[in-house]
């Protein structure tokens, strides 16, 4: 689509413009926001980026808390030799699992 004298004027005096804005004025001008978004930068004009989330911090690995469980499961005196498999538990029981064999628990 080609863009009127008058809608670049138009983008030219909401500038800066930022995600929702392209959106109200994509709506405005009957056009996709994605459209407006490279209007606005083809003409140079200032585009304000939708903030990224950060990532969530991550917790121990399935493989850290089995290890762990082993460790805690020695400092008990059990034999930590038949988990075999036990990573394939969610990551809740796992946490769960570390919290009851943890020696603090006893």
């Amino acid at each position: 689509m080609s863009y009127t004298k008058d809608q670049e004027n138009l983008l030219r005096a909401a500038a800066p413009i930022n995600y929702e804005r392209a959106g109200e004025l994509a709506d405005e001008f009957g056009v996709s926001r994605g459209s407006i978004i490279a209007k606005t930068l083809s003409l140079e004009l200032e585009y304000i980026r939708k903030e990224v989330a950060t990532p969530k911090p991550k917790g121990p690995t399935k493989v850290e808390l089995v290890a762990e469980i082993e460790c805690n499961l020695r400092n008990l005196d059990g034999d930590p030799s038949n988990l075999s498999g036990l990573e394939k538990a969610t990551s809740k029981a796992l946490a769960k699992l570390l919290q009851l064999t943890s020696t603090e628990a006893f």
